[in-house]
């Protein structure tokens, strides 16, 4: 067995005995689009009689899940529906045989914390799909800390009474790297190395992570003749994201390492980042925080003084002068300081 089925596609069974094997609760599975993340997960959670909650960001997801026609099970089982059964959740029921049997329920990120007295015991699996958005989708505040959260709350005390952890399936395209979920897992440094590498899988044992750049590339192949693909350009944003599963909205441009003893440090800000500017000419590096003489919080009162002590630095970063250690960091940055 391996990462993909004989047909190209996504090979979750595989996957899931990778994580049982090496005691996994936390799959993180970033790649092109259409080669089996949600189709192969979902699929599998219905093979094997799972108790599962499917989850997506906002409530207008789950609604819109509901409608039949965008129902994700229908290619599977077309006995499987989704019902609203309230204003956070709809039940996952399956309706074979004039039975109605709930197997699973769909919520909303933010769902799960409004459901009062809820008990996520009977659920062994977490399924949040399309956990990072397109760069155009509005953000939810604090949604890293949104998904411990949830996490916490569904997993209860399981543990303690020696049962298995929840595991939680997160799937995504290729957006954007600097995305909460990823920081509060702590891996986007990590996911990151893997696709610039193209390796496509690493097991973060002593953490209980499994990340996933699934490439598919048989199947990439075959869609490079689709009509669409023919039809957009392959160097645009959508194009490498969608068929080349490289971060869209990030680019490598300006990462590189130095030695500091070449720079002076100039400021720091809380927790982000660190500048320092070059003995030798007028440009900048921007590294992992460090405490300095000067220091800004990292809140939005942080960023007005930075921006006031700073005024051409906007200006500064549009003619090259910056050097970043690391993507992360670069995105961090550059929305400190809100540039594209």
């Amino acid at each position: 067995m391996s990462l993909y089925h004989h047909s190209g596609y996504l090979n979750v069974p595989w996957i899931n005995e990778m994580c049982d094997k090496n005691g996994i609760s936390f799959i993180v599975i970033v790649g092109n689009r259409q080669i089996g993340k949600t189709y192969g997960t979902l699929k599998f959670m219905l093979d094997s009689d799972k108790r599962f909650i499917l989850m997506r960001r906002t409530q207008i997801e789950v609604d819109f899940l509901c409608n039949m026609s965008l129902n994700p099970f229908s290619k599977i089982n077309p006995f499987i529906v989704i019902k609203k059964d309230s204003e956070y959740t709809a039940r996952i029921d399956d309706d074979e045989d004039d039975e109605s049997v709930q197997i699973g329920l769909v919520t909303s990120l933010k769902g799960i914390a409004k459901i009062r007295g809820f008990s996520g015991d009977i659920f062994t699996d977490l399924v949040f799909d399309e956990f990072i958005p397109e760069n155009h989708v509005t953000r939810i505040k604090d949604e890293g800390d949104a998904f411990i959260n949830a996490v916490i709350t569904i997993s209860g005390n399981r543990e303690l009474e020696g049962r298995p952890p929840l595991r939680c399936w997160l799937l995504a395209n290729a957006n954007n790297i600097n995305n909460p979920i990823l920081q509060a897992l702590g891996v986007q440094i990590k996911l990151n190395t893997l696709i610039n590498k193209g390796q496509e899988y690493s097991i973060l044992k002593d953490r209980g992570i499994m990340l996933i750049n699934a490439r598919a590339e048989s199947i990439i192949e075959k869609r490079k003749q689709t009509a669409i693909s023919k039809v957009i350009d392959q160097n645009s944003k959508v194009a490498k994201m969608a068929f080349k599963n490289e971060f869209s909205y990030n680019d490598q441009e300006h990462i590189k390492s130095v030695d500091l003893k070449n720079y002076i440090p100039k400021c720091s800000v809380t927790g982000q980042f660190s500048l320092w500017k070059s003995k030798q000419n007028n440009t900048y590096f921007v590294d992992d925080y460090r405490r300095t003489s000067l220091e800004f919080n990292g809140n939005q009162r942080g960023k007005r003084e930075f921006l006031r002590h700073y005024p051409e630095i906007k200006i500064q970063y549009y003619n090259n002068r910056f050097y970043f250690k690391n993507l992360i960091i670069k995105e961090n940055f550059k929305s400190f300081i809100d540039v594209q």
